[in-house]
């Protein structure tokens, strides 16, 4: 199990760095107009928790969240699962400098990207179901999703695309696709 998570882990380092070094190869000209983007720190009601998204090259930035999560678990016998998530996803926003062009707001990072999710829940937090299932350690998510404003405060991001859980006991499951998402409100001062 140890180094299916060292595999895991250098996986995931390497999709980052990915990420952010694909992210810096693009035009400049969008890369002063996305730096405006100041971090953005969430109260998230679906997916109770707190975000903090930052911008951290051009058209990238990372999205953390720490919280609750709400899914289900067990596809041959489903039951409704609530566990401690700890999430981190770098994000890079293809359709930046089209949305500027359209006139459309992409303040609070409101567009839409590719990211690569990481997230520790369950038996991470050492929690066990009452039948003796443990949860899944790890979870990757590799997804294409959008994120928008609702009104000043508002906004919400949906994404979709597959998915892999690992685990202390089952070891590893792949899903074709996973679907995330989220709704709340950016606290501080915009």
């Amino acid at each position: 199990m140890r180094t299916m998570i060292e595999h895991l882990f250098k996986i995931t380092l390497f999709c980052y760095i990915f990420l952010f070094f694909s992210s810096n190869s693009f035009a400049q000209d969008s890369l002063l107009l996305f730096n405006q983007q100041k971090p953005v720190l969430k109260a998230v009601i679906i997916t109770p928790g707190l975000a903090y998204e930052v911008p951290i090259g051009l058209r990238t930035s990372v999205y953390m969240q720490a919280g609750i999560g709400i899914g289900y678990q067990n596809l041959s016998r489903p039951y409704l699962v609530t566990t401690g998530i700890l999430i981190v996803q770098p994000r890079f926003y293809y359709n930046y400098r089209k949305r500027l062009a359209a006139g459309k707001n992409t303040a609070g990072f409101a567009s839409n990207y590719i990211g690569f999710r990481g997230m520790a829940n369950g038996s991470f937090l050492k929690e066990t179901l009452a039948s003796g299932e443990t949860l899944a350690l790890f979870g990757l998510h590799l997804a294409w999703g959008m994120q928008r404003n609702i009104g000043k405060r508002g906004f919400f991001y949906v994404e979709a695309g597959p998915h892999a859980n690992f685990s202390e006991k089952s070891s590893f499951r792949v899903f074709p696709i996973g679907f995330f998402g989220g709704l709340g409100i950016k606290l501080g001062k915009l």
